[in-house]
């Protein structure tokens, strides 16, 4: 995120900010237990037929450091396969727009979801990386 953290953040007012400026990235208005059920049947592959659910999460190379995640990232039909540590990964999507940042993932399986939304610019990435690592590679 941009800006530093604690007392000295500089603070955005985005009250008249319009997230249409990030085209679809600002157009999902749920809850965080509908974007977990949804993520969770996904994976678990409730929601595709076999053939489109192969299509989802046949990855490629993706840059990793566009947005949350690393180097040897992958990207699928709209969803993200994130390498969290060595042997670790989860499956998922991020995105920030000023004044909010969000993270959703889930392991392969679909059975652990999470997730995280900052409502700032302000934090600090590490945080929020260990408590995605505590859930899905503390295990």
């Amino acid at each position: 995120m941009c800006g530093t953290a604690g007392p000295v953040a500089k603070v955005r007012d985005v009250t008249e900010f319009s997230p249409t400026v990030a085209f679809s990235a600002g157009q999902l208005i749920s809850t965080v237990e509908d974007v977990n059920t949804f993520l969770s049947e996904l994976l678990a592959g409730e929601l595709l037929p076999p053939a489109q659910q192969r299509q989802l999460l046949d990855t490629v190379h993706v840059d990793g450091d566009k947005g949350h995640g690393g180097p040897q990232d992958r990207y699928g039909l709209g969803i993200r396969h994130f390498k969290l540590k060595e042997g670790c990964w989860a499956w998922g999507h991020g995105g920030m727009i000023p004044g909010s940042a969000t993270r959703t993932l889930a392991s392969a399986d679909g059975r652990r979801v999470m997730t995280m939304n900052r409502n700032g610019d302000w934090g600090e990435q590490r945080l929020e990386d260990a408590a995605v690592e505590t859930e899905f590679c503390e295990r």
